[in-house]
C-alpha cells in the first residue's frame, strides 16, 4: 500500500466527520490526539491509535450489549484470531465479478476517489477503501454505528456495504444514511444474503431477495444487480453449514468441514453455467446491487 496515498485519504475522511449526537456538520475539531469535541453540544469523543470512535450516546447503549452478547463475543474473537493451519476449501463460486464493479467505484488515477466501507476490515479491500466498524477492528479507519453515520452531507465519493444489512435492525435507515453522505453521482455497491443460514456478527435480522434488495436501493439509479452464486455452491455451503451449527465438539467439527468440503468442491464449478441463466437469483447465496445517487 502507499503510505502518502491512505495518510492523505485518511485525512480527507476525517475532514468530513460530523457529530453524531447533535448531527452538526461543522462544529467538530480534534482537541489532542485523545479525544474530539462538538463544539455545539460539548459531547467528547474519544481518539484510540488514531481512530475516533463516533458513537452517539443511543448508539453505545444500543450496541454495547450485542458487543457483550457470547455471538458478539464470538465475532470479536474471530476478527482478531490468527489464521487455522488447516484450511477449509472455499465453496463460494462467485458470479459477480467484483474486480470489475471494483475498479468502477474505486479506481482514480489521480486517487481523488474516497471510498468507505461500512462493516469493513480486519482485511482491506483496496487502498483506495477506507474501513468503518462498530469496534475497533484492525484495519479500521473510523468506529461508528451505520445507523448514524458520523459524515457531512454529500461529503464521500463511493460506500461499499457486503454483508452487513442483515446484521442493522433497521436497514432502510442505514440505506437512508448512505444516501444522504454520498455526493451527486456518487456510486453505492451492496452485498447482502439471500439463502444463508443465521449468523450473528452480533445479531442477524433479515435476509433479501433480489427483488427485495433492489427495492431497498429505490433511491439510487441501478447500474446493475443480480445473484451472488448459482444453485451448486449455495446448497454446498448451506449443507456444510449443518455441521457447523450442530456438531459441538470444534475438532470433530473442522474434520467434518474439511472432508464435506473436499468432496463437495469441484460441484461449485458446475455454477459457472448459471451466470446468464433467469432463474438464479431463486437460488443464491446472496444478491447484489451497484448504483449511483441521483
Amino acid at each position: 500500500m502507499n503510505s502518502d496515498l491512505f495518510s492523505s485519504l485518511r485525512k480527507k475522511l476525517y475532514s468530513k466527520i460530523s457529530c453524531p449526537e447533535c448531527f452538526s456538520e461543522t462544529s467538530l475539531r480534534y482537541k489532542n490526539s485523545n479525544y474530539i469535541m462538538c463544539k455545539k453540544c460539548k459531547t467528547k469523543f474519544k481518539v484510540i491509535n488514531r481512530v475516533p470512535i463516533l458513537l452517539s450516546k443511543k448508539s453505545i447503549k444500543e450496541l454495547s450489549p450485542q458487543l457483550k452478547s457470547n455471538i458478539g463475543k464470538q465475532m470479536l474473537n474471530e476478527y482478531s484470531e490468527k489464521k487455522s493451519l488447516i484450511k477449509v476449501p472455499n465453496l463460494f463460486y462467485n458470479l459477480v465479478d467484483r474486480k470489475r464493479l471494483h475498479k468502477i467505484f474505486t479506481y482514480n488515477e489521480n486517487h481523488k476517489y474516497l471510498v468507505l466501507n461500512i462493516g469493513g476490515g480486519p482485511t482491506r479491500e483496496d487502498a483506495n477503501v477506507l474501513n468503518l466498524n462498530i469496534d475497533l477492528f484492525s484495519n479500521v479507519e473510523v468506529v461508528a454505528d451505520a445507523h448514524n453515520l458520523p459524515f457531512k452531507s454529500s461529503s464521500i465519493d463511493s460506500v461499499m456495504i457486503a454483508a452487513v444489512l442483515e446484521h442493522v435492525q433497521d436497514p432502510n435507515k442505514v440505506v437512508e444514511e448512505v444516501y444522504r453522505i454520498l455526493k451527486k453521482d456518487g456510486y453505492i455497491y451492496a452485498e447482502t444474503p439471500f439463502l444463508q443460514h443465521f449468523h450473528g456478527y452480533p445479531n442477524h435480522f433479515q435476509n433479501f431477495t433480489l427483488i427485495g434488495h433492489d427495492y431497498l436501493f429505490r433511491k439510487f439509479r441501478k447500474i446493475e444487480s443480480g445473484p451472488t452464486t448459482g444453485p451448486f455452491s449455495t446448497l454446498a455451503i448451506l449443507f456444510t453449514n449443518y455441521f457447523d451449527d450442530f456438531v459441538s465438539n470444534k475438532y470433530l467439527r473442522k474434520i467434518l468441514l474439511l472432508i464435506l468440503s473436499s468432496i463437495l468442491y469441484p460441484f461449485k464449478f458446475l455454477d459457472k453455467f448459471y451466470k446468464n441463466n433467469p432463474n438464479t437469483f431463486k437460488i443464491t447465496n446472496g444478491v447484489y446491487f451497484l448504483g449511483r445517487k441521483h
